[in-house]
């Protein structure tokens, strides 16, 4: 099995906890950041920090806040 460098988000969450002690046992080097998905210049220093193999977003959105439709366009509030 290959193994990689991976950036993973989110790893304080339900999924991205138990996501990052698996990657890492099968032998992956992970780097574990936490941010804003709207902070642009945060996410572009986690990525230049690379080469990575594999980038996951283990991070969900926060419900509370407001959005504006240009977050990737798929990205819709839920009816309170």
């Amino acid at each position: 099995m290959k193994t990689g460098r991976i950036l993973i988000t989110g790893t304080q969450g339900f999924i991205g906890s138990r996501l990052l002690p698996l990657l890492c046992q099968l032998g992956h080097t992970c780097v574990a950041t936490e941010f804003d998905l709207l902070d642009f210049a945060s996410a572009d220093a986690a990525l230049a920090a690379g080469p990575w193999d594999a980038v996951l977003r283990a991070s969900g959105l926060d419900d509370r806040r407001q959005h504006g439709p240009g977050l990737c366009g798929a990205v819709r509030q839920r009816e309170p």
